[in-house]
């Protein structure tokens, strides 16, 4: 929020700023959301209607999550049993 403010310095922002100021600056963003999450979807969006615009016709059409920098493949965890978590907390002792 600092920075979206022009203000590099958080304390000093926080010193000078009104709870109205606050407020209002969360209506902003509940209507203009902004930083890097909602940068990657903008980029993401780019991404794919270039690719999508300059692929040959036999190729299948990209989708939107291809793009997405976050939309890594996800390391499947196993789950532990009621055995286990007890052994292992038992162990901290």
């Amino acid at each position: 929020m600092a920075v979206k403010l022009g203000n590099h310095n958080v304390d000093h922002m926080l010193s000078d700023l009104l709870a109205s100021d606050f407020v209002e600056f969360q209506r902003f963003y509940a209507l203009e959301p902004f930083g890097s999450k909602f940068e990657e979807l903008h980029l993401a969006a780019l991404r794919c209607q270039l690719t999508n615009y300059l692929r040959s016709k036999e190729q299948p059409a990209y989708s939107f999550n291809d793009f997405l920098l976050s939309a890594v493949e996800k390391v499947e965890t196993r789950k532990q049993s009621i055995t286990e978590a007890y052994r292992i907390l038992s162990s901290l002792k």
